[in-house]
């Protein structure tokens, strides 16, 4: 599949880093599919590309809860932290506008136990790849404008209700050392067709549109990757060249959907 598209970019994005937007449900394998990159970018001993690589992730701008938000929490009531409005994505464009400049920024960290944002890492120096990955990475137009590729990661349902149970599987055991009891897995799943499956059809899956990669069964399609990554180091070393960012916006005129076949 090939559709014309355009970006026009972050106008104050000079000679910044490569910004690279991954999306994709819960599931769909977004952060092993960044931990890769920087695996395969490690391989190639791109030693001044590896040593400034930043992952951001999305789900680490969760806003902050209100008292009333709080209270229902605390009394058992599912709160929806996929939607849209439980991101704080001014917070994240105003990190992103500080690694453009090479400010020092303090990246937030969330903590899904008790829901609350606390002060993560520090980072001092421009990196020259930044990577962002999160469901919603691809919905907010102030974000997109930022990333040189925007990558979508589209496997199907089964396939990621699959990973994420086993995930929340996985989690109770090692916080309470037994499995999750039958009332615990119906909550789960009871949740999941009224809140995440829901907005995944409603934001999630609507903003592929602003792909210029979907990646058909994510970090397994091998293909893919090995294209990704050719892509990647050829927008670093033309981005070491000086590559102004509207150069560098005019290439992006396409989106592609990489199937094992291509």
């Amino acid at each position: 599949m090939l559709v014309s598209q355009s970006n026009q970019g972050y106008q104050n994005k000079t000679f910044g880093p490569t910004f690279i937007g991954v999306a994709g449900g819960r599931g769909a394998g977004k952060k092993e599919l960044c931990e890769l990159i920087v695996s395969k970018l490690n391989e190639k001993r791109l030693n001044e590309v590896t040593t400034l690589v930043l992952m951001i992730e999305l789900d680490d701008f969760h806003r902050e809860l209100t008292d009333y938000e709080r209270e229902l929490a605390a009394k058992g009531h599912a709160l929806n932290l996929d939607h849209p409005d439980a991101f704080d994505f001014k917070l994240l464009e105003e990190v992103m506008v500080k690694v453009c400049q090479g400010a020092e920024v303090t990246l937030p960290r969330w903590d899904p136990r008790t829901m609350t944002r606390t002060q993560g890492d520090v980072i001092s120096a421009r990196p020259q790849v930044v990577l962002v990955e999160g469901i919603l990475t691809l919905y907010n137009r102030n974000i997109r404008r930022f990333f040189d590729m925007q990558i979508f990661i589209e496997v199907d349902a089964d396939t990621r209700l699959g990973r994420n149970l086993k995930t929340f599987v996985e989690k109770n055991q090692q916080a309470d050392g037994q499995d999750a009891s039958p009332e615990a897995l119906n909550t789960y799943l009871k949740n999941y067709l009224l809140l995440e499956k829901p907005v995944f059809e409603e934001f999630i899956l609507p903003s592929k549109r602003w792909a210029d990669i979907i990646i058909p069964r994510g970090d397994e399609n091998r293909v893919a990757m090995n294209l990704i990554m050719h892509h990647i180091n050829d927008m670093v070393i033309s981005n070491r060249n000086t590559a102004a960012p509207s150069e560098a916006a005019s290439k992006r005129s396409s989106v592609y959907t990489l199937t094992p076949d291509q």
